[in-house]
């Protein structure tokens, strides 16, 4: 177990929060960077039980960005005892496996409108099942044993606290993190990307030109920003770091895949490498 970590200046140590709810705060706070490309929200929810018809309730909501999956989140904090985590959050996991949580998916998807998602793309929650997460607060073999039995994915978030008072997650594992969208994901094949003259030079599919249409283009790669223009054979070029271990020399020595996340506004369209080995 870490037992110290220096972060923005700040030491931070293990801590313990104060109740559940208290770390389902620290998560929801934190979700930018714990789940960048996904939505996460309160989900104080009911559903049924398919085989007893018994109520259980979740927790949090994790909804990937387009939509095409989503997870009913249980969170726990470990330390409860033995006892506790075969009568209590067993029952609760096995009874949250078992739940039509399709029902209750009209509430998720009202959030994902009132946060800007297309209606249509949110409807997708109806016709998918969801998946399941225990996410807890420190390693404990017997919460991961229970986990595993009932197909629940684990996330392990440890809580530090600084000498200042602010809390930091730490996390220990972490097996559900969505990708981003593949409508927003430029993979260029190994036969459309060259080097030449110390730059990469890359030849955009036609729907990406399409988009560019007249906007400045920004690359990010190798930790810079990078302005460019689409070339008239509908290339772009990018320069290639001296330094070794950069994102262009990978690129170089085939060593990660040529991968980018698009986003655009009404003057320009962003490309931000996204590192993804070849291997």
């Amino acid at each position: 177990m870490v037992d110290k970590i220096i972060y923005k200046n700040q030491l931070f140590r293990p801590t313990k929060v104060e109740s559940e709810s208290h770390l389902e705060e620290l998560i929801i706070a934190n979700a930018d960077t714990i789940f960048p490309h996904a939505y996460l929200f309160d989900y104080k929810r009911k559903a049924e039980t398919k085989s007893l018809q018994e109520e259980t309730f979740a927790d949090l909501c994790l909804v990937s960005h387009d939509c095409s999956r989503w997870w009913i989140i249980e969170v726990e904090l470990v330390g409860k005892g033995r006892a506790y985590i075969l009568d209590t959050i067993q029952t609760q996991i096995i009874n949250q496996a078992d739940a039509d949580w399709n029902k209750t998916a009209h509430h998720a998807i009202k959030e994902l409108v009132n946060r800007g998602v297309n209606t249509k793309v949110a409807n997708n929650l109806k016709t998918i099942e969801p998946g399941f997460i225990l996410l807890y607060d420190g390693e404990d073999s017997l919460m991961a044993q229970i986990a595993n039995d009932h197909m629940f994915q684990k996330i392990i978030m440890k809580p530090m606290m600084s000498e200042m008072g602010n809390y930091l997650l730490l996390p220990l594992l972490q097996e559900v993190n969505p990708s981003p969208s593949e409508e927003n994901t430029l993979r260029v094949p190994q036969k459309e990307w060259r080097c030449r003259a110390n730059r990469i030079w890359i030849t955009l599919p036609p729907d990406l030109r399409d988009r560019v249409n007249g906007k400045s283009i920004v690359v990010a790669i190798d930790g810079a920003i990078h302005d460019t223009a689409l070339h008239p054979t509908g290339q772009i070029s990018i320069p290639i770091s001296d330094n070794k271990d950069s994102h262009t020399q990978q690129l170089v020595y085939m060593k990660l895949k040529c991968l980018f996340d698009i986003d655009e506004d009404s003057g320009s369209v962003s490309l931000t490498f996204r590192e993804e080995k070849m291997w």
